[in-house]
């Protein structure tokens, strides 16, 4: 026997009103069955406890915030009244997006106030509160005050954005969509500076050797203390092992020759330039996401970090005289061992890939045009991975190759608008007539990369800021510096750096962000430490 057995809970009047049979079949709505229905899901396990109050309440809690209904194809939704919402989805309070990306902002309030672990702490009281409130409100013995007293919280929830679509975890809805900020990246993020005993060897090899002298400190303290969001990984090839292990230059300045132990296992290599530029902070492809994982595991509520991904093969002069021979990345079993070494330290609910974005029949570039990419709620706490390689390159061609819309694939393209993988291009100059370009792909839906300066010619001209100015009011997502603080343009007698105004990590973007945007609300300002 149920608690209420066959009756039925009705508020306000016919147009606005829930009616939810307690028995053991599927839950009813509307009076009508979801049993025959193509729109609508059995969830059997309502039949078994039938008080199931966390369920029971978070089913409220979803009418309440006003559950879309998205249509077969995947597109478009229409609004059902709050009070007629199928239970669709009745999991707000497990672990998972559900809440946060149904009522963003009603999530966002509770995690400032109370703290992420406020859906755990508060699930038995609001599940009890959900179930209390519509019957004591419609009790005749409640005074019409009680009654709005009790409903006013009621109405007010379901004034929340909703989602209309959901896909892994992730969800298109009214709310801020991932690619409607802007953050500030570096360019070639492992990079270190030959040690003084190199230099000389160095100059021989490196034409305008000094573009070499910079270094970075290691990844996560770029998150951590120098509001990067955004990182750059050049890879080489190393099926084997130990293809890298003894660099050139060692041998040409009779150095030790002794290999890099680091470099032995099979497996992706991080480095600038095989043979002469090779002090990465980190120097295994692995171990660079891994020390990313680590970060973002402990900052779970971070905007999505884009990885620029560069292929690079070992110099033909350089295999000339003795440095490592060229294994080129055109090659389709490398190219999946690069998603494997991904997919190895990244879960699937840890990323943004192409199959996230694509919709139905739709190719990659019509489903980021038409509906764009996913709510900024949603995806936080994951990372999305971008081909730095140009558009007309046999590496992107063996990377689509059979997958024209990135099927399976892991990284983005950069491609080229009326390509079918184009969701994402490198536009480097922002600067004269490029600047209008950038700003019309963004608007568009695209997400784009540019520069903020080039070293050292940016130090070395007249104008110091003019491109990075540039860069910030062009729209693109990303805008890559080698000199992300101050200090670090020192040596050249320069007082420059790509930051945004109070070291903030991220900020709006001033070309499609909304109105309602507001940059202190992007990031927990406990993640900035500069």
């Amino acid at each position: 026997m149920s608690l209420l057995g066959r009756n039925t809970v009705n508020a306000f009047n016919s147009d606005w009103s829930v009616k939810v049979s307690y028995n053991t079949d599927p839950v009813a709505i509307d009076g009508e069955s979801p049993r025959g229905s193509s729109q609508r899901r059995s969830h059997p396990a309502i039949g078994r406890p039938l008080l199931r109050p966390a369920k029971l309440g978070s089913c409220f809690l979803q009418a309440m915030c006003g559950a879309q209904r998205t249509t077969a194809s995947g597109g478009g939704a229409s609004l059902i009244p709050p009070w007629s919402a199928s239970c669709h989805s009745y999991n707000l309070f497990r672990a998972g997006p559900s809440l946060k990306s149904t009522c963003p902002d009603l999530t966002r309030g509770l995690n400032g106030a109370l703290g992420r672990s406020w859906r755990s702490r508060m699930q038995p009281f609001v599940a009890v509160v959900l179930l209390i409130l519509p019957l004591v409100a419609m009790s005749p013995m409640s005074s019409l005050a009680l009654k709005a007293a009790l409903l006013l919280p009621l109405v007010s929830a379901a004034s929340c954005s909703n989602e209309s679509y959901t896909h892994n975890g992730l969800t298109w809805s009214r709310g801020i969509r991932m690619n409607q900020v802007q953050v500030v990246g570096t360019h070639n993020s492992y990079h270190r500076e030959a040690p003084l005993e190199e230099h000389p060897t160095q100059a021989k090899m490196l034409p305008n050797v000094q573009n070499y002298y910079y270094s970075h400190p290691s990844l996560d303290i770029q998150l951590n203390y120098q509001s990067i969001r955004n990182l750059e990984l050049d890879i080489f090839a190393d099926p084997e092992g130990g293809h890298y292990a003894t660099p050139l230059i060692r041998k040409l300045a009779n150095l030790s020759t002794t290999p890099d132990p680091d470099l032995l296992a099979p497996g992706i290599k991080v480095l600038h330039v095989a043979d002469a530029d090779y002090h990465p902070t980190c120097k295994t492809f692995i171990g660079c996401l891994s020390i990313v994982k680590k970060w973002s595991q402990a900052h779970p509520d971070h905007v999505p970090i884009p990885f620029m991904i560069e292929f690079k093969t070992s110099e033909a002069a350089f295999a000339a005289i003795g440095g490592a021979s060229q294994i080129s990345w055109n090659d389709t079993a490398l190219l999946k061992g690069l998603d494997d070494e991904i997919r190895s330290v990244f879960a699937p609910g840890d990323l943004v890939t192409p199959d996230d974005i694509r919709r139905g029949n739709l190719t990659l570039e019509q489903s980021v045009l038409q509906y764009g990419w996913p709510d900024l709620e949603s995806a936080r706490g994951r990372v999305l991975f971008l081909m730095d390689n140009g558009p007309v390159n046999p590496i992107r061609d063996s990377y689509t190759e059979g997958r024209p819309n990135l099927e399976g694939r892991i990284l983005f393209t950069n491609s080229a608008p009326g390509n079918s993988d184009c969701a994402f291009q490198k536009l480097n100059d922002p600067t004269g007539t490029e600047q209008a370009n950038i700003q019309a792909q963004v608007k568009a839906g695209y997400w784009v990369r540019t520069r903020a300066d080039i070293p050292l010619d940016t130090l070395l001209s007249n104008d110091t800021t003019g491109m990075r100015e540039d860069a910030f009011s062009s729209g693109a997502q990303i805008m890559s510096t080698d000199f992300q603080a101050y200090g670090m343009s020192s040596r050249w007698n320069v007082d420059y750096a790509a930051r945004f105004e109070g070291g903030a990590a991220v900020r709006c973007n001033p070309i499609n962000g909304p109105a309602n945007c507001a940059n202190e609300a992007l990031e927990p300002v406990s993640y900035v430490r500069n």
